[in-house]
């Protein structure tokens, strides 16, 4: 009996195939970005099912059932535009299922029931898991509504302050520099009034998707010590922490909390804030494919223990596929 799970992102697409008869991993296949919402249907299926093939083998007709975790899985309706047709006809003829990274992210944590599972990335959101499933949502509202103290909002504050750091609005920053030197330098710049460094930032963060202003937060965490860039720090933690506190309103005390994301595991005052808070009940988030797996073993109605997530953690040396 083989399940699969795959974790379909942005950028890159993995699949973790496993044999729950002998309860070793089969293969690990890997593809180009598998989220519809970032790339669009038609690609992200070809990428999902190529990474699914890539880790099953010759053995797709002994595949049971697979899931698929991405970013905003729910938005998708539970779907992927094809990919049932697409994989029947592959040879994979079981049932799919289509879930949110959190779910992913706490399966990949922990094998319990129930807590609280936090991702802060590029964005922000936390939720309740009751029952294995995802029961309430906290923040998770996007880069204009919400996403509070995530990659984007420190990005976005990194510029904010260093344009008022050039313009006098604000004190002297280290984050100046290191900001500008990824800002293209436009020969147009010379005819405009005012600092040519603050019209060429302007221009450059207007022709980026909002969400690339992400980028300049390693930048703020590569600052520490500075005043600017810790004050930037100091606010998305309490952010954060206040996310974090909203989710776990209810849950019991003795329940994990799974984090997830670069910005939670940034060695930063963020995590140190977490970890604070929540003692020994954070657990870090291992690897999104073992974790979107265990989705796969569950819905196929086979035990999904600790002991199997700790056995999928660790793939075989063969690996299929092209990075």
């Amino acid at each position: 009996m083989i399940v699969v799970g795959v974790d379909a992102g942005g950028t890159s697409t993995r699949a973790l195939a496993w044999d729950d008869t002998v309860r070793v991993v089969v293969g690990v296949g890997r593809s180009g970005p598998g989220n519809p919402n970032s790339t669009g249907h038609d690609l992200a299926r070809q990428n999902v099912l190529r990474a699914v093939l890539d880790a099953v083998g010759d053995r797709a007709d002994e595949v049971t059932r697979l899931a698929v975790t991405m970013a905003g899985g729910s938005a998708t309706g539970g779907a992927l535009d094809g990919l049932a047709a697409a994989a029947a006809a592959a040879g994979l003829a079981c049932p799919i299922d289509i879930e949110p990274d959190l779910l992913g992210a706490w399966f990949s944590g922990c094998s319990e029931e129930q807590g609280v599972v936090l991702i802060a990335g590029t964005g922000a959101v936390a939720a309740t898991i009751v029952g294995g499933r995802i029961n309430r949502l906290v923040d998770g509202a996007g880069w204009l509504l919400g996403d509070d103290g995530a990659g984007f909002w420190i990005g976005r504050r990194a510029v904010h302050d260093v344009l008022a750091a050039i313009d006098g609005r604000g004190p002297d920053t280290a984050l100046t520099d290191l900001v500008l030197a990824r800002t293209p330098q436009l020969a147009s710049h010379r005819d405009r009034p005012g600092d040519p460094r603050r019209v060429a930032l302007i221009e450059h963060c207007y022709g980026l998707r909002p969400v690339q202003l992400a980028g300049f937060a390693p930048l703020v965490v590569q600052s520490v010590g500075d005043p600017v860039a810790d004050r930037i720090l100091a606010d998305a933690a309490d952010l954060i922490e206040s996310t974090a506190r909203a989710a776990l309103v209810g849950v019991h005390e003795s329940s994990p909390v799974v984090l997830a994301g670069s910005v939670a595991g940034l060695d930063s005052v963020i995590r140190d804030r977490l970890v604070s808070l929540l003692g020994d009940r954070a657990r870090l988030a291992s690897d999104g494919v073992v974790g979107a797996t265990m989705v796969a073993l569950r819905a196929a109605g086979r035990p999904a223990d600790e002991a199997t997530r700790v056995a999928m953690g660790v793939p075989p040396e063969r690996v299929q596929g092209q990075p």
